[in-house]
């Protein structure tokens, strides 16, 4: 099930399961962006300017519930030059011991699970850890180890929390 979850959520779908009758059945839902919206994505990216941006490197786990969100994030990161992976936040957790992976871009349920597989002893540095949340309490530290960063925000507060320390 993992990879057809990350190839439609690379294309900016959208995923929902959810149990009815006494969990006997299994209702999977799955929303794909129109034409018209990625012909619009497509019509923009044609007209942006050539932008030099600095070249990072490592690699960064990218796990939102929301795909447009998480294809902007991912795609974006990949400019700055970083590998990006992305994954259901089920399965993100099993990549904290992962010593190859700089960062995690999560969401709060997916952090609780990435934070109980580093506490267990299974890696030795830890990653930097940011979470988008709308109703986050972003914190006054330079350079966190957690960083909470609440929408709207610049792909480049993210590339700095990742590179600050």
């Amino acid at each position: 099930m993992e990879i057809p979850y990350a190839s439609i959520k690379k294309i900016g779908g959208v995923i929902n399961a959810t149990q009815r009758n006494d969990n006997t059945e299994l209702i999977i839902g799955i929303s794909l962006p129109s034409y018209s919206f990625m012909k619009t994505v497509i019509d923009i990216r044609k007209n942006m300017t050539d932008v030099k941006y600095t070249k990072h490197e490592g690699l960064v786990v990218v796990s939102l519930s929301d795909g447009i969100l998480d294809m902007v994030i991912r795609e974006n990161l990949a400019e700055y030059g970083y590998a990006v992976k992305s994954y259901s936040p089920d399965s993100v957790k099993f990549f904290a011991g992962d010593t190859s992976v700089k960062a995690f871009v999560v969401e709060q349920p997916a952090y609780v699970g990435i934070r109980e597989f580093i506490e267990s002893g299974a890696r030795i540095n830890e990653p930097k850890i940011i979470i988008i949340a709308k109703n986050a309490n972003v914190s006054d530290d330079e350079c966190p180890d957690v960083s909470y960063v609440r929408p709207p925000f610049e792909i480049q507060s993210i590339v700095d929390l990742i590179e600050c320390g």
